[in-house]
């Protein structure tokens, strides 16, 4: 599981991940770019996206989570799982 800790390590996961998901070159998105808005990845990718994360990080999405907020860049899904990790703790 990669840690929280360490921003650049979550960052090249999620990058890893959207690359898959998108087929295209993931190295340019920075943290706070729009995933969605974008058009990088659609709304059915970002299923799976949430799919890796909960597997990634142990956590558990509320489907009343699912926002532009909380999923829209790799800095908001950074956000959102720090918060999940804490509640649980």
């Amino acid at each position: 599981m990669p840690s929280l800790q360490h921003s650049d390590t979550f960052f090249s996961t999620l990058r890893l991940k959207i690359q898959e998901l998108s087929g295209q070159a993931a190295a340019r998105i920075e943290p706070d770019d729009a995933l969605l808005a974008s058009g990088l990845i659609d709304s059915m990718m970002v299923l799976d996206l949430i799919a890796f994360v909960e597997a990634q990080w142990l956590i558990a999405v509320d489907p009343m989570d699912l926002s532009a907020d909380n999923f829209g860049s790799m800095r908001g899904i950074q956000r959102y799982v720090h918060d999940k990790l804490e509640a649980s703790a």
